[in-house]
């Protein structure tokens, strides 16, 4: 198809000399005698280029072309001033004005083609330009939000909406390190009872409902995650008082055995309701494990007298006792698991090496048979930042799938590491097969493969 060119000119004879030149070389042109002409033209009409005088009575090419360049739909048109004019200063108030190219008068018939072909190339380069940009753009965009939802997925807990606990974790140790605040551990008291008498459904509902609570008790900005079973977990910046946690006790007290006796019918008798252990940062430290550990402690203080209330942990105020002198079962209490999960230990890369050489030593002396699995995530697209989401959502999916025996860690960008115990080369290839499957069945992967390598140790 010919390229198309609209000719503007007040002048006959320079609109019969155009015109010539261009039919010649097989280009389709439409003539105006002024600019207001050539702009009712364009409402309903786009050539590729248009040749545009600059000085015309009533509408100069100026005005015309700010008229042209105000239409959205043909902000990008190409226009070319056409002017016998030798002042530099016209020439710089057109190219300022959006003009992309000056012709002088009288036409040079070589001069003008290939100004006009060279504008019309450019322009088709710069549109093509234009849309591979908005293309890749709008499919890096797409993308970020599939990695987006694929993180959050990964990052909640499915049944509370809450952080889950991996995330909590981090999330809670990246503010004890820069923040101030609170750290609570709260837990649901007698919640198992819920459950033997009425059912895990009901169960589930409790859980929903307490998380609803805490949530309302804390701002926007505070953190809050559920740590597994009926633990959770929470962070409020910026605060110190006592007393204001102490109110939020109550209110999450008062407001669970309201919603208990509505759901469960009033004569439930289960003395269901809730302990927080609490401890403030940074004046007990900044190091997330260091403060939970004191928390569980002001729990675990809250759990001996009576339950359903909320105690602090303070350094300063306990008594001068020794860890032998209260006893190896306290000593046993701290260093266990409250809630011990159902799915795999993740576990930062220090860790999980400390893990790792353990086993290698006790296999000097036992067969435990464990099995070492390196997955690796390859990418298409080679976004780093992507990858390593994506392979941090493997993890934890890979932690979901194993058994509470087995760690997980993350390695680098793009390598998750999996120690599977009491297993062999069958069984973990098995595993390991299964994993990358559940991952492709589960979420959006387009883009990205698991590999992986499995040894004994």
């Amino acid at each position: 198809m010919s390229d198309w060119v609209a000719i503007v000119d007040d002048d006959i004879a320079n609109l019969t000399v155009a015109s010539h030149i261009l039919y010649k070389e097989n280009l389709k042109v439409s003539a105006f005698k002024s600019g207001k002409e050539l702009l009712t033209f364009l409402n309903h009409n786009r050539p590729d280029i248009v040749l545009l005088d600059v000085h015309m009575p009533e509408l100069d090419g100026f005005a015309t072309l700010a008229s042209i360049r105000a239409r959205d739909e043909l902000s990008d048109l190409p226009v070319i001033f056409l002017t016998g004019d030798e002042d530099i200063g016209t020439e710089a108030k057109g190219l300022a004005g959006g003009a992309d190219d000056f012709i002088k008068k009288p036409f040079v018939p070589e001069i003008l083609l290939l100004r006009v072909k060279r504008t019309i190339e450019l322009a088709r380069l710069r549109n093509h330009l234009t849309a591979e940009v908005e293309k890749k753009t709008a499919e890096l965009i797409e993308k970020h939000e599939q990695i987006r939802t694929l993180s959050i997925a990964a990052e909640t807990d499915q049944m509370t909406g809450l952080l889950n606990k991996v995330s909590a974790q981090e999330a809670v140790s990246l503010l004890c390190k820069e923040s101030q605040g609170i750290l609570m551990i709260i837990d649901l008291d007698s919640f198992k009872l819920v459950n033997d008498i009425y059912g895990h459904n009901a169960g589930d509902k409790i859980l929903i409902r307490f998380a609803e609570i805490i949530r309302s008790v804390i701002r926007n900005t505070d953190i809050a995650g559920r740590m597994g079973g009926d633990e959770f977990l929470a962070f409020c910046e910026n605060i110190k008082d006592e007393s204001v946690i102490n109110e939020k006790a109550r209110y999450i007290n008062d407001e669970l055995t309201a919603f208990a006796r509505e759901f469960l019918g009033e004569d439930m008798t289960i003395p269901l309701g809730a302990s927080i252990g609490a401890v403030v940062c940074p004046d007990e430290g900044r190091d997330f494990l260091a403060l939970y550990q004191k928390a569980d402690e002001a729990l675990y203080s809250v759990k001996q007298n009576g339950k359903h209330g909320c105690a602090f942990y303070w350094e300063s105020r306990r008594p001068n006792v020794g860890v032998a002198a209260q006893g190896s079962s306290h000593a046993m209490r701290i260093l266990n698991e409250r809630d011990p999960s159902a799915e795999a230990m993740v576990l930062p890369f220090e860790q999980f090496r400390l893990v790792y050489r353990l086993l290698i030593r006790l296999n000097r002396n036992y067969t435990i048979r464990t099995a070492f699995i390196l997955f690796t995530i390859e990418s298409e697209n080679g976004d780093e930042k992507l990858q390593s989401e994506v392979t941090e959502s493997f993890c934890r999916s890979v932690a979901l799938s194993l058994r509470s025996s087995d760690a997980v860690t993350k390695n680098g960008d793009n390598q998750c590491m999996v120690l599977l115990l009491h297993t062999d080369i069958q069984y973990g290839e098995k595993v390991a097969d299964r994993i990358i499957k559940d991952w492709h069945h589960g979420f959006d992967t387009h883009g990205y493969e698991a590999k992986y390598e499995l040894e004994l140790i």
